[in-house]
């Protein structure tokens, strides 16, 4: 079992992990969120302009950046519509 300290140091290490997105490889790097922008750039952006062929990857990049930012809230077509057309 774990000390007072120790359990702890595991809650923190735990609600670390979780609000950089669950990935385990985030908690090595200093600096999280330009390890989650570059896996951003390297997943979402990459793979997913390149298989449907985006020419304009802006609206995508505006797109999936408001999503990010919105996890927890509601979002509808609408709105992402709208994120889409105004940027």
């Amino acid at each position: 079992m774990l000390s007072t300290s120790g359990a702890a140091a595991a809650l923190r290490e735990y609600q670390e992990y979780a609000r950089f997105g669950g990935f385990p490889e985030c908690l090595r790097y200093p600096s999280k969120r330009e390890y989650l922008n570059s896996l951003l750039q390297k997943i979402y952006l990459g793979d997913i302009a390149v298989r449907n062929k985006v020419s304009n990857i802006y609206p995508l990049r505006v797109l999936l950046k408001n999503i990010a930012d919105s996890v927890g809230h509601s979002l509808s077509y609408t709105l992402l519509t709208k994120i889409i057309t105004f940027g």
